[in-house]
């Protein structure tokens, strides 16, 4: 008889975020693809690595390349939790009926940004109200980006209130040579390092992809690996 292992969460607000279950919503298809909940649960993000990618050769020779960094470490990395800021926007939510955006909204006065419509490479989509000194911020937690936010949590920045819109950069380097690519828009990978191209500029011939791995079109012997931008 086995027994089944109590999840270890580390001692952090975000890291509870992320198996915070949101339930099943009407528009959301997670019956059939999983929700980020459940997959966090099974897969904790502080265990998984920084960033992965995969590379795929499309049909007309450009790359279709999907990088995505941990969401988990990338907040990590930027927010720090602020209990009174939490404490005051809890009061001023008692008791109200109007939906957590709405009050995110009018609490801090700012637009809310949602990550799914825009350039962006993170491993789950959030959702925020950011002033110059906090945000308040959902984390997508279901299956369709429609439904199943988490309560929102009110953190401080730990390198200021840009660093919550760096979310589409990313960086690719070869494991064998110096060579290294940069995007800030999750789309065009620029040269860096050993690099004399942007990645979709090598002629066909110096592009090879196999099981999702791209062999470095410099040295044409290591292969191009995801890194932390």
């Amino acid at each position: 008889m086995t027994t089944k292992q109590k999840l270890k969460v580390p001692r952090s607000e975000i890291a509870r975020m992320l198996v915070e279950c949101t339930g099943q919503h009407m528009c959301d298809s997670g019956g059939a693809y999983g929700r980020h909940w459940e997959k966090n649960r099974k897969c904790p993000p502080w265990e998984r690595g920084m960033a992965a990618v995969e590379i795929n050769k499309c049909k007309d020779g450009r790359l279709d390349i999907l990088y995505r960094r941990n969401v988990y470490k990338w907040l990590i990395e930027r927010l720090t939790f602020d209990k009174a800021l939490q404490k005051r926007f809890d009061r001023f939510c008692k008791g109200r009926e109007d939906d957590w955006l709405e009050l995110m909204q009018e609490f801090t006065g700012e637009k809310p940004v949602n990550t799914y419509n825009g350039e962006d490479n993170l491993s789950q989509v959030l959702q925020f109200c950011a002033t110059e000194d906090y945000c308040i911020l959902q984390i997508h937690q279901g299956c369709d980006v429609r439904g199943g936010y988490t309560v929102p949590k009110c953190f401080r920045y730990s390198d200021g209130y840009e660093c919550m819109f760096d979310n589409a950069c990313g960086r690719l380097k070869c494991d064998n040579c110096k060579a290294e690519w940069f995007t800030d828009d999750n789309s065009n990978w620029y040269p860096e390092g050993e690099a004399t191209e942007r990645l979709d500029d090598y002629k066909s011939g110096r592009i090879v992809v196999t099981d999702g791995r791209l062999t470095c079109p410099e040295c044409g012997e290591g292969h191009v690996q995801a890194a932390w931008a």
